[in-house]
């Protein structure tokens, strides 16, 4: 969890973890989000090219050891009912032709309804679901120096297709199918 009132943590930008399975050692990079369009997988690949360069220097092509647990996205503004409407907007705007905004108001309460858990990064929606009693086993995802593997549950919960982490630029919802 990344506590938000900390004057280390840089809003609107990406923080991603390595850690090793080995030896125990973790690495942090904080990306700047440029462009909202900007995806986890463009993060992902553009941290991994990154930790090569810092790790094993530039001129060496190895695939590191090191794996990446977590990619968190540190929003500008962290609000709740925005992050609701951002992916209610999402949901509609796969609509042919403009009858989405005449849905708009009923998927906006559909989607709040139906959210699991709100917060920055996947601990924090973990956390606040288990408040509400959707609680999930971590047990599964941690490494033998306890530390949760994130990027594994995020993959888990997609591969379940039984509900969905919607990544807004407000916030990060997981939201339930129902």
């Amino acid at each position: 969890m990344i506590p938000l009132h900390a004057p280390h943590v840089r809003r609107n930008a990406w923080q991603v973890t390595f850690d090793s399975p080995e030896s125990g050692q973790r690495w942090r990079y904080t990306i700047p989000a440029h462009h909202l369009n900007q995806t986890r997988d463009d993060i992902r690949t553009f941290a991994r090219q990154l930790h090569g360069i810092v790790t094993y220097g530039r001129g060496r092509d190895i695939v590191t050891p090191e794996v990446i647990t977590d990619a968190v996205f540190t929003p500008p503004t962290v609000c709740r009912r925005r992050a609701v409407g951002w992916a209610a907007l999402r949901e509609l705007r796969s609509a042919p032709d403009e009858s989405w905004a005449n849905d708009f108001p009923h998927w906006r309460r559909t989607i709040e309804d139906r959210t699991i858990g709100f917060g920055v990064s996947l601990s924090d929606v973990m956390a606040a679901a288990a408040l509400h009693g959707a609680g999930w086993d971590l047990a599964p995802y941690r490494d033998q120096f306890g530390r949760v593997n994130w990027e594994m549950v995020r993959a888990d919960i997609r591969h379940g297709a039984m509900s969905t982490l919607h990544q807004t630029p407000h916030g990060l919802l997981w939201v339930d199918h129902g």
